[in-house]
């Protein structure tokens, strides 16, 4: 094997892996992925916390934003909680099957 072809099949793994979707890779695929999949939001709950802030900024006050979807899918339940912390600049979103 050449070195450009095993470049070119580095970069094509690289593409491809920053590329799949996130439940191809064992993630939850989110509520987005859950919607178009057909489950339905049937509950949403918003909230803000305000937290103390991360070093070398302590003396500030942090927001973190959080939404709590509820959504339903022939009679099975997900709950999936996203929030944004405004002081890292990081969103994050987690779902898990809810037990009725």
């Amino acid at each position: 094997m050449t070195f450009r072809c095993a470049k070119g099949l580095a970069l094509t793994a690289i593409l491809t892996a920053a590329l799949l979707p996130s439940w191809a890779m064992g993630q939850s695929p989110g509520v987005h992925g859950l919607t178009q999949a057909g489950w339905t939001i049937v509950k949403q709950v918003e909230k803000q916390e305000v937290r103390s802030g991360v070093s070398p900024y302590t003396h500030l006050q942090r927001v973190v934003s959080i939404t709590e979807y509820h959504l339903e899918k022939d009679g099975q339940r997900m709950i999936c909680r996203m929030s944004y912390d405004s002081q890292q600049d990081v969103q994050e979103e987690d779902c898990v099957q809810s037990k009725v």
